[in-house]
């Protein structure tokens, strides 16, 4: 009954906790978001998005009043470059600043990647290098203080990864041209009474 969300009690030995999730009385979330392709130029787009939203927990846990609110404000954007002679580069990022779950706090997270990418072989072919998360800021922190519990949360992963690729792309690409024109004709044929 009610909203569940994830929360933390201490453990039995000392110095322990476990993570269970639990009711509280109420959750109330409300924002607004807006999401929109920008052209700066005619070598440069973008796509950009936006949300800021308010959350708030009411209820009782561990025989203690839980009454905690938050506004939070996320961003992306998604840029695309184009270079000429078959040159496109790509640089995008997020931020999300401080937000709240139940009883933890969760401090505001960051990334920005890039990459670049050539057409070759008569644009059949494209090589793409890709780094993601290069100043390697993905990572997730919080803390709880709530109920005699000071917990520090710290989770890192291996963010920061480059790929490079190659593509090819097989067939003939007049093909589909030539059969639409050959099913035009026949319906043609069809209307006219021909054979």
């Amino acid at each position: 009954s009610d909203v569940m969300t994830m929360v933390t009690a201490p453990g039995v030995r000392p110095n322990s906790v476990y993570v269970t999730n639990k009711n509280l009385s109420t959750q109330d979330n409300y924002g607004i978001s807006f999401s929109a392709p920008i052209s700066f130029a005619k070598w440069w787009n973008a796509n950009a998005y936006a949300s800021v939203f308010h959350n708030g927990f009411k209820g009782k846990y561990l025989n203690d009043d839980v009454n905690r609110q938050q506004t939070t404000f996320s961003f992306n954007a998604q840029n695309t470059i184009t270079f000429g002679d078959g040159f496109t580069g790509e640089v995008s990022g997020f931020y999300n600043s401080k937000m709240i779950d139940g009883i933890l706090d969760i401090y505001p997270m960051w990334a920005v990647s890039a990459g670049i990418q050539k057409s070759i072989l008569d644009k059949k072919g494209t090589i793409k290098l890709n780094v993601n998360d290069i100043f390697n800021k993905q990572r997730f922190q919080g803390s709880i203080k709530y109920s005699g519990m000071d917990i520090q949360v710290k989770n890192r992963w291996d963010s920061r990864v480059a790929t490079l690729s190659f593509t090819y792309r097989f067939g003939n690409t007049n093909l589909k041209v030539s059969q639409r024109n050959s099913n035009n004709e026949e319906a043609n044929r069809a209307k006219q009474g021909k054979d």
